[in-house]
């Protein structure tokens, strides 16, 4: 049997794993409104404009695919979860039938975004060699306090989460710059 107690030093209850599990979700889905917010609008309200209304359409279809898709899903897994802990309060005792149900809806969408991820990190790389407007675009950003850590890494980013895409979208900028 798996002893959390000696990993952490003290006994992990399921509440408080639970707990862990939605304060994740909740940074996940912040994570998720930095894409939306930095790249997605501030590409489309950019002044000057980055690219051409057409290109710059069909370059966020290309990168971030149904990133918005993603961020619903996941506002309905907390907002299932937030409810479970309001129900159950002060002891939350499940919520795996709650990871059963999303999970219908995630596997929709999650693979129309992996599955694209390569197309979206090369479209990525040609378009910031080519246009050096989406570069200064980038690197306005990367020095903003929108959240990047002096590693070029999206402040409190989840190993596999899609905001590694904006972190991407910063690693490929500096590379080319260097």
């Amino acid at each position: 049997m798996f002893d959390f107690y000696s990993i952490t030093g003290r006994p992990l209850t399921s509440d408080r794993i639970i707990h862990r599990l939605v304060e994740r979700e909740e940074q996940y889905i912040q994570d998720l409104r930095i894409v939306e917010t930095v790249f997605i609008r501030g590409l489309r309200t950019s002044n000057p404009p980055v690219m051409t209304p057409l290109i710059l359409e069909d370059f966020i279809q290309e990168v971030f695919g149904n990133i918005l898709e993603l961020l619903d899903c996941n506002r309905r897994l907390l907002e299932v979860m937030n409810v479970r802990q309001r129900e159950q309060y002060p002891v939350i005792q499940s919520i795996g039938d709650i990871f059963l149900d999303a999970a219908t809806e995630f596997r929709m969408v999650y693979p129309e975004y992996v599955g694209r991820h390569p197309l979206a990190e090369k479209r990525l790389k040609e378009e910031t060699d080519s246009n050096p407007d989406l570069r200064l675009f980038l690197e306005v950003w990367q020095y903003c306090s929108i959240g990047f850590d002096s590693d070029h890494s999206i402040r409190n980013a989840h190993g596999k989460s899609p905001v590694k895409l904006g972190t991407a979208l910063v690693l490929i900028l500096t590379s080319n710059t260097s």
